[in-house]
């Protein structure tokens, strides 16, 4: 049996562990071979952490939660953090026979790089989950200068972490094309691809469930389009508001619906000409599904930069394996090639966005297959592919 201990450093708000690794790890648990363990640094208040710890136990996973002051400036507090808990890893460490340790991005690469040596010591084996390319995100997005301190701190240690892992886990390929290419002593052999999968007995089409959520919701024969997930400068909310006035304008009927845990963040965003055609909702993860088959466009925008190259949406594969038609922008990931020629897709140039060849997609998408289009789904975003992809690059 190999132990895996898999670390992560969140905000109080990303639920990605629960709705993406919790999934992955107990997947992996299920298939044999493999026990994983969870460390969770994070501003989470008690609440939060024992409604996770408390999904956790249920899953069979051994998680452990460390929280990160919110009286102290980030950067002292992450450190604190850091430094408090060192000890505690190294024991548990040792204690528990861990073979492979996970450090999912860049703090907890400093985590692992503190203790390096002691880790070396005891024969295990780092795997560097470099997640998509978090640094360069925050270049694009402007939350880290270019250069300047931080910028240089992070990149070393992200740098450091890739030359002393054995392994690296990346959701794209251009992600190791382009670790590769800033770092030409790495070997691309080390870089290993992993999915964001989902499971297809929760993520599929029901012509039922369909039919009663938009019941619920009062739609009748509208054109519904879904953004699910995150909210935040990097969402292009601009590009899809853009879309949203040209259908108003157009008297063309439709309704966008938000699923996301920051309903707040849209109070003041959404413009007012086409408010009253825009529904927000905030619900649970198990609910996600049925609002996603009452739709009929799943909406996928990011501001195209570096960072966009390394990034895999999971939403992305929501929305096919729910027979969803998808409308995404051009340069996320390896999307252009993957789904670039699927009738199933739009792929929008933000810089020339061309609204009549948009809406001759949108009249055009009822007669499309939605069994076809969860099909497709399955099998390129499937909880089971994402859990051979894991096997591959640990076992």
């Amino acid at each position: 049996m190999k132990k895996v201990l898999f670390i992560s450093w969140d905000s109080d708000k990303t639920n990605y562990l629960e709705n993406l690794f919790f999934p992955i790890f107990s997947g992996l648990q299920g298939r044999g071979g493999i026990a994983v363990s969870i460390f969770q640094f994070s501003w989470a208040q008690s609440e939060e952490v024992d409604r996770i710890s408390f999904l956790a136990s249920k899953l069979g996973l051994d998680y452990y939660h460390f929280p990160i002051s919110k009286r102290f400036p980030t950067i002292l507090a992450s450190l604190s953090a850091i430094l408090f808990n060192r000890s505690f890893l190294v024991d548990y460490i040792q204690s528990h026979q861990i073979h492979t340790i996970i450090p999912r991005s860049t703090m907890p690469a400093l985590l692992v790089l503190t203790i390096l040596n002691k880790v070396r010591g005891m024969g295990c084996e780092i795997v560097f989950d470099a997640d998509g390319l978090p640094i360069q995100e925050r270049l694009d997005l402007g939350n880290l200068k270019r250069g300047g301190g931080a910028h240089r701190i992070l990149a070393g240690i992200e740098r450091r972490m890739l030359a002393e892992s054995s392994k690296v886990l990346v959701r794209t390929q251009q992600s190791i094309d382009w670790h590769t290419e800033q770092n030409t002593e790495l070997n691309s052999e080390k870089f290993f691809l992993v999915g964001n999968g989902r499971d297809v007995n929760k993520f599929h089409f029901s012509r039922e469930n369909r039919n009663e959520i938009r019941k619920q919701l009062n739609l009748s024969d509208e054109m519904v389009l879904v953004h699910s997930g995150s909210l935040g400068p990097g969402y292009s909310l601009d590009l899809l508001f853009s879309i949203l006035k040209g259908l108003h304008q157009r008297k063309f009927a439709f309704r966008m619906i938000f699923l996301t845990r920051d309903p707040e963040y849209l109070i003041n965003a959404v413009p007012d000409e086409f408010k009253s055609e825009v529904i927000v909702l905030e619900v649970g993860f198990d609910q996600v599904p049925d609002y996603l088959m009452a739709a009929d466009v799943g909406v996928s925008f990011r501001k195209l930069g570096i960072g966009t190259k390394g990034i895999l949406p999971i939403k992305l594969g929501e929305y096919l394996m729910c027979g969803l038609p998808v409308l995404m922008s051009k340069g996320i990931g390896d999307m252009d090639a993957l789904l670039g020629n699927e009738k199933s897709c739009f792929i929008i140039d933000t810089q020339s966005v061309q609204l009549d060849i948009l809406m001759d997609w949108f009249l055009g998408i009822s007669h499309l297959n939605k069994a076809e289009i969860a099909e497709l789904g399955a099998d390129l975003f499937s909880l089971d592919r994402t859990l051979d992809d894991y096997q591959r690059a640990l076992l």
